[in-house]
């Protein structure tokens, strides 16, 4: 009887412990899984951030470059270039630098 006693003490001993270490497992996670969702959304926050600066910095690039090209338009047809004669000169020009690059690789 006294084993016995003894044994099933142990038992609730034991059961005790476990017990404790499964709150203090389900505490831990708790915590963890609250600190990770809080940095995700700081995360998320910044890159929306910087997602929105670099959208405005391209934005304001291609407006620059439109105006540029809108200038550069201007000052072919004061000069009496036709626009249409320069862009074949560029397509064509890009193509041949293409055609040399595939044979620079090769």
């Amino acid at each position: 009887v006294g084993i016995l006693s003894s044994l099933a003490k142990q038992k609730d001993i034991r059961l005790d412990q476990v017990r404790e270490e499964s709150v203090l497992l389900s505490e831990t996670l708790k915590s963890s899984l609250k600190t990770m969702s809080t940095n995700l959304h700081k995360q998320t926050s910044r890159l929306k951030e910087e997602g929105e600066v670099l959208t405005s910095s391209l934005r304001s690039a291609l407006d620059s470059i439109a105006l540029e090209n809108t200038a550069l338009k201007s000052q072919l047809v004061a000069a009496g270039v036709s626009i249409d004669d320069v862009m074949r000169g560029i397509i064509h020009q890009l193509n041949a630098d293409e055609k040399q690059r595939q044979v620079d690789i090769r």
